[in-house]
């Protein structure tokens, strides 16, 4: 990926672009093995593809997670298998796509993804509540198997547990404050 120090995107904080075809960042990804999590990042899309932000190596059930956008309309959290999907505002290349905050979460009542953006916040959940397993290297920049990410990444946060809803909110308050993400008025902190 290509770092820009406090570049147009994302209130004048640093990002990484990534090109959609081969940039990727390595990270271990055996810290989500046989647990509970909460997932962040902050992203913009470039593109009207499929967009995964972060993923595994790896490709079978329940050892391949795969993170961002399933395709233009479609936000998922998969392990290879239960996926769970939420349909999105589209990404069009003339309007552009505003900043956005996606989350994903695994607690013992199920899977869930988020995205917030522009004020409005969508969700998706099933109770399938299968961990992880065995995932091997984790990449940020990639689903599995090429799936590449076209687009612009400001921060990402994992956590090994569930947060609670009021962790959530200050997450989410703190993205507003710092990145000016609007989420929906009443709900930030």
């Amino acid at each position: 990926p290509t770092f820009t120090a406090g570049g147009p995107a994302f209130n004048g904080h640093d990002y990484m672009t990534f090109d959609g075809s081969n940039d990727q960042l390595l990270f271990d990804n055996t810290i989500l093995n046989n647990q509970q999590y909460t997932i962040y990042t902050v992203v913009e899309r470039t593109s009207s593809g499929q967009d995964y932000i972060m993923g595994t190596q790896t490709g079978s059930k329940n050892r391949g997670l795969h993170f961002g956008y399933r395709n233009n309309t479609t936000l998922t959290l998969a392990h290879y298998a239960n996926d769970v999907n939420v349909g999105v505002s589209a990404y069009t290349l003339n309007n552009g796509t505003s900043p956005s905050i996606l989350r994903g979460r695994l607690t013992t009542s199920g899977k869930s993804i988020t995205e917030i953006r522009d004020g409005v916040i969508k969700t998706g959940q099933h109770g399938n509540t299968e961990t992880l397993t065995n995932t091997g290297q984790g990449v940020i920049g990639n689903g599995f198997s090429s799936n590449w990410f076209n687009g612009h990444l400001t921060e990402v946060l994992v956590y090994t547990r569930p947060l609670s809803d009021i962790e959530m909110r200050r997450v989410e308050t703190y993205f507003n404050l710092k990145y000016a993400i609007s989420i929906e008025p009443g709900y930030h902190l």
